[in-house]
């Protein structure tokens, strides 16, 4: 049976578990969204490029379980990490509000773009968890001071990405990149947590999943972006995996829809103010 390219598909994981990959994607042509007029990211050549990890500033391992929320988990971990790499380095332990993100951007049926995401950061900011639950997704039932706080965590910098050489140079610029794509049938990452290459099927079964890139890594001589899920610990590295230069392709050809909807984002207001690991 084919569905439609951007209806979200529920699919068991590598490890069985059933996962709702909820991340849609805009048609090819669908306006750019830039959040800051200080000009593009340039472009580091290969021969230049060197291992980036980010990982000191990422908040703890999320799990979404088998709810469509990916780009909600991926844009309050990504912008969790954002505003403790702003702040001063400080590791962050509460984590902005997936369900926030989500219950503002979520498309009818299920499913979020990132582009959404970034614009409800922009606009509205984020409260941590401690405010607005993880999976508390009714916006009819956020009050004034969840909105009054949210305005605390504003997105200040977001670039389209449209390759993985321009991922790679926004990551080497001391940006994160929050993404979706799509996965295909071979995203299983080894005991090591190297994802083989893309097997695309063209036929709308291949569903979209968001997450975030927090730096690039050379393995067995070939670039890996490296990526932090929101499937829990157990999956992958701990819930991290090497995803290889095949995932992000800006289009397929022969494919109406975008298979990349990639940001790199940077800094948010008063970040200075997510608290720090208790010790």
């Amino acid at each position: 049976m084919t569905t439609e390219p951007n209806t979200p598909i529920i699919r068991d994981d590598d490890q069985g578990i059933p996962r709702f990959l909820g991340c849609l994607f805009p048609e090819v042509g669908a306006p750019s969204y830039f959040a800051d007029s200080t000009g593009p990211i340039p472009l580091t050549p290969r021969d230049q490029w060197r291992d980036v990890d980010y990982s000191d500033w990422l908040p703890p391992v999320l799990n979404q379980g088998s709810t469509p929320m990916c780009g909600g988990f991926s844009t309050a971990a990504a912008h969790t990490a954002a505003a403790a790499m702003a702040g001063g380095g400080r590791k962050p332990t509460d984590v902005l509000s997936p369900g926030w993100v989500y219950g503002y951007c979520a498309e009818p049926g299920g499913g979020i773009l990132v582009r959404n995401a970034l614009t409800c950061l922009q606009d509205r900011g984020c409260p941590p968890v401690s405010v607005i639950g993880e999976f508390d997704t009714n916006v009819n039932n956020y009050n004034r001071r969840a909105l009054d706080i949210a305005k605390r965590y504003c997105l200040t910098a977001a670039y389209q990405i449209t390759s993985f050489d321009a991922m790679a140079s926004a990551l080497m610029s001391g940006y994160l990149v929050e993404f979706g794509v799509l996965l295909g049938h071979a995203f299983k990452p080894d005991s090591r947590g190297v994802v083989p290459d893309a097997e695309l099927r063209l036929d709308g079964t291949d569903g979209g999943h968001a997450m975030f890139c927090y730096g690039i890594k050379r393995i067995d001589n070939r670039w890996y972006a490296v990526v932090r899920n929101s499937w829990g610990e157990q999956w992958g590295n701990g819930g991290s995996c090497y995803m290889p230069e095949s995932y992000f392709r800006h289009t397929i050809p022969g494919y109406r829809w975008n298979n990349l909807d990639a940001f790199a984002i940077k800094g948010l207001l008063a970040a200075q103010s997510i608290p720090a690991i208790s010790t």
